[in-house]
């Protein structure tokens, strides 16, 4: 008797259990599946964006930039997602902390394909895309960019609003090696080796083949100028080998060059004038002679895209008219010939990766006069400069300005360089303008040759 009333305490206690963890939803691991692991969510403000597993609802916590300490773009999927998430509710371009470009989708998260046209409705009443248009705008259009910082009211606040209709054309570059011959020499300097070349505005794409390669329409609006062909699924021999390219020395030179588009109060985007891309010597105390070539597919990131104040390496100027560095956008006087954007770029690179996974990290600035033990290997200075035409800035912002547009436009200042010289071209102006410390302008080779 006691044995058969111990056999149904247990039978019962096993109903029991049983009951309980299907109340619970255990999976066999312990873990109900349909549950999001807080430990990745960084709730406690890691800088990740977010949408809890169940739901539509997109936490905007923060826009991330470039600068951080790891790589990659991640989509969760919630309970009951279909569709694979890639960037769609809301615009990250770089985790601060962990690196990583993350998107936790709910069960509602939007289809890929409306991506570019679309927002994802959040339930908390906040949603966003990267300058995408909202639900319900007149204008298709005319998108709006949310940042995923908040006004002094708790309220979202909101990027610029661009409108599409406005984006120019830009020119289709030539399909030439454009290099000829000259008895033109080099001017003397005072110590700087320098060479410059000069691009015409390629075009203009919601693309960054650094920051989020092979996913089209994930980044805030960007001016390319150089390979007429970049775009999201570019890569080192694309960039080398295929489009035209807008700058001086034609297909010689078919790097690429882009920075975040300027747009003015009414949401206009306003054409860049053309870039001018500096690649010094003598500067930061390193000298001239010790300065290397570039490898081939380097790329380069400088500025931050997350930026809401001043910094250091990305600044303002007006062109003509000596006004100082301000980090936003300056109202210059009829005295300058240009409103000017710029970034400069570190020098010292680590001799081993073309990219890191922050995009950073394989290149470093100088530090007292000379490059770091980790970046040991010290290449030309190079900057870009952006002009556009003089006029009432007010209003005016930057596509990647994802702060309260209350405040001044422009921190967010930042460029990207995708490498694609011709070997041969590249060492030629480095032996002979960079090395030599002498003035080849923004069209001699130093050799003979010029581009044009």
């Amino acid at each position: 008797m006691v044995q058969q009333a111990v056999s149904r305490f247990t039978v019962l206690a096993v109903l029991i259990t049983i009951s309980t963890l299907g109340a619970f939803g255990c999976s066999q691991d312990g873990l109900d599946p349909n549950e999001v692991d807080n430990s990745e969510l960084n709730l406690a403000g890691k800088h990740h964006d977010h949408a809890a597993a169940g739901s539509s609802a997109v936490d905007h916590s923060s826009h991330v930039g470039h600068e951080a300490a790891g790589g990659g773009a991640t989509g969760a999927a919630g309970s009951g997602e279909t569709q694979p998430v890639v960037e769609h509710a809301v615009h990250t371009e770089h985790n601060v902390v962990s690196g990583t470009d993350t998107n936790a989708a709910g069960s509602d998260a939007m289809d890929p394909a409306t991506h570019a046209d679309h927002m994802a409705a959040a339930a908390s009443g906040g949603d966003a895309n990267a300058n995408a248009a909202p639900s319900g705008a007149a204008d298709p259009a005319m998108e709006h960019s949310m940042h995923t910082a908040t006004t002094a009211s708790g309220a979202p606040a909101m990027g610029p609003s661009i409108d599409l209709n406005t984006l120019p054309s830009g020119d289709p570059g030539s399909s030439t090696v454009d290099i000829g011959t000259t008895s033109e020499a080099p001017a003397g300097s005072d110590g700087v080796g320098a060479f410059r070349t000069e691009c015409d505005l390629s075009h203009m794409a919601k693309d960054d083949p650094i920051v989020f390669p092979g996913k089209p329409g994930a980044a805030h609006l960007h001016s390319f100028f150089g390979n007429s062909l970049t775009d999201a699924n570019s890569t080192q021999d694309s960039i080398r080998n295929t489009g035209n390219s807008t700058c001086r020395g034609g297909i010689a030179n078919r790097s690429s060059y882009w920075v975040p588009a300027l747009v003015d109060a009414q949401g206009k985007v306003v054409e860049p004038l053309k870039i001018d891309v500096y690649y010094k010597s003598g500067y930061n105390g390193i000298a001239a002679k010790d300065i290397q070539q570039f490898p081939s597919g380097l790329r380069v990131i400088a500025g931050s895209a997350k930026s809401s104040s001043a910094q250091e390496h990305a600044y303002w100027d007006c062109h003509g008219d000596y006004i100082g560095h301000p980090g936003s956008i300056p109202q210059c006087s009829s005295k300058a010939d240009a409103l000017n954007m710029v970034v400069e770029f570190p020098q010292c690179w680590d001799g081993v990766n073309l990219d890191s996974a922050d995009h950073t990290t394989h290149m470093a600035y100088t530090s007292n006069g000379k490059c770091p033990s980790t970046h040991p290997v010290a290449i030309p200075v190079i900057s870009f400069n952006v002009l556009y035409p003089v006029r009432d800035v007010k209003g005016w912002h930057l596509a990647s300005d994802m702060y309260d547009q209350s405040m001044p436009g422009g921190f967010s200042a930042h460029g990207d360089w995708f490498e694609g010289w011709d070997p041969e071209v590249s060492k030629a102006f480095i032996q002979n303008c960079v090395n030599k410390a002498v003035d080849c302008h923004s069209h001699l080779l130093g050799d003979g040759r010029d581009i044009f």
